[in-house]
């Protein structure tokens, strides 16, 4: 469907960034509906790059037409290793 392809789209797109670290695009195992997206990048810098991104603009675009059952969380978690 479109947001899966969307998605992919962006997870592929996400990898090729110099400041991106590591992209997941994970489905809950029991509740199929439920999808989580990981991202992580080197600094605040390549997040803000990300976010500038013709994909990244493509799937914020799509999430906030109104494309998903339901409205989606975010989070920025602070590393703990760093």
């Amino acid at each position: 469907d479109e947001f899966y392809k969307i998605v992919m789209n962006d997870m592929v797109e996400t990898r090729k960034e110099p400041g991106s670290l590591r992209t997941d695009f994970m489905r809950d195992k029991e509740k199929k509906n439920i999808f989580y997206i990981n991202d992580t990048f080197l600094n605040e810098a390549a997040i803000g790059a990300h976010m500038a991104t013709p994909h990244f603009l493509q799937l914020k675009n799509f999430m906030e037409s109104g494309g998903l059952a339901a409205d989606p969380e975010f989070s920025m978690p602070e590393s703990l290793d760093s």
